[in-house]
């Protein structure tokens, strides 16, 4: 996530800044085309909202009232902008449309399910539970993200459920390449690829104490859901 606080100007119009503001809408089309993924981005410079509320909306940048804040008593609207919904590829098309006096009504199609870190990292444990049960795995908020929607664009003959699964043993194959976290994939494997009857059964195989097992049954989880995350948002930003 990034947010936009300050415009700083040598003209005391702090409703309408026009130096600063124009050097950093400049500079904010260069940074995103430069940067790295992101998710939300809020731009929250400015107060008066029934002159900026137009431009902001022209590139795609919605008021969001409930991120507006005061300071010494001035209302400082917000205005955001979900990557992972619109993408930089489709954010260009849009704007450059919209450049060219197209009409252009609302934002690009939406191409997938928007799902916080939080709602994904809940959705990867489901996956795990169910990595055996292929219509549990269909009804996943997983199959609607980004990444498995753009690997279903590619491969429109593959299942969903099937890249879902795909994009998890990838995940635990990078966990399992690192040598730092040798235990956390034998616990996913032992737990979730190739379950054993129980976790207390898995944490006996695996000749760990339950407790250990847990904390390292966590950690795995934990590491595909960072995995998943930062391709999730790789593949929005570039599709």
């Amino acid at each position: 996530m990034l947010g936009w606080r300050f415009v700083v100007d040598r003209d005391p119009d702090e409703r309408h800044p026009r130096l600063a503001g124009t050097m950093f809408g400049a500079w904010h089309v260069i940074d995103i085309l430069l940067r790295g993924p992101t998710a939300w981005e809020f731009d929250a410079c400015y107060i008066d909202l029934e002159y900026w509320e137009r431009f902001f909306n022209h590139f795609d940048f919605i008021h969001v009232p409930e991120a507006d804040y005061q300071v010494d008593g001035k209302r400082y609207v917000a205005f955001a902008h979900d990557w992972r919904r619109v993408g930089v590829a489709d954010w260009l098309e849009l704007t450059a449309a919209r450049e060219l006096g197209e009409q252009v009504t609302g934002s690009a199609p939406e191409p997938a399910a928007m799902l916080s870190h939080e709602e994904l990292a809940a959705s990867v444990k489901e996956a795990l539970r169910s990595f055996h049960q292929p219509q549990s795995l269909l009804n996943n908020p997983l199959v609607a993200s980004s990444i498995v929607q753009r690997t279903l664009r590619e491969h429109p003959d593959d299942r969903p459920d099937q890249i879902l699964r795909g994009l998890i043993l990838d995940a635990a194959q990078v966990v399992r390449s690192d040598p730092r976290a040798e235990t956390q994939y034998r616990v996913l494997d032992r737990t979730y690829l190739r379950p054993a009857p129980s976790q207390e059964k898995a944490a006996e195989l695996l000749d760990l104490p339950f407790s250990t097992y847990r904390r390292y049954r966590d950690r795995g989880i934990e590491a595909i859901t960072d995995w998943l995350w930062e391709h999730d948002l790789e593949s929005t930003s570039s599709g």
